[in-house]
């Protein structure tokens, strides 16, 4: 038994400490600069959450990714269930952001409501996936 902890509890720290070297490398919002982003800023409401800049490639970006994706579950929630409930997705995190991106536009509905919400949400993750890459 004594062994087993001696071998068990490394790994797990190890795994921890992957794990958020990981999140840390791979979600962290890349640097912007200021620009015209007037061609955007009409696709979302004007709200702080979603103040735009530009990346080194010159596109879109949320100055605060994760100020941004907290607003739009809010905005987008009868989208996000829609899509979460069609194609069996986990639930939105950052982690699972893409199939939502993917799917928010191929929402199968007559709701008009939740069919707009997908296609802003599919708009959303475009820009948002460029705060990251």
């Amino acid at each position: 038994m004594k062994d087993k902890k001696r071998i068990i509890l490394p790994t797990i720290v190890i795994l921890v400490i992957s794990f958020l070297v990981f999140d840390y490398y791979y979600f962290k919002p890349l640097p912007y600069t200021l620009g015209d982003v007037s061609a955007w800023e009409d696709t979302f409401p004007d709200v702080p959450a979603y103040n735009m800049a530009l990346n080194s490639k010159n596109e879109p970006v949320f100055i605060n990714p994760e100020l941004a994706l907290k607003k739009a579950k809010s905005d987008y929630s009868d989208a996000i269930k829609a899509v979460q409930k069609e194609y069996n997705l986990l639930p939105l995190t950052k982690y699972t952001y893409k199939s939502y991106g993917k799917y928010g536009w191929q929402i199968n509905t007559d709701d008009t409501k939740i069919s707009y919400q997908g296609t802003k949400l599919s708009q959303f993750f475009d820009i948002y996936e460029n705060s990251f890459r």
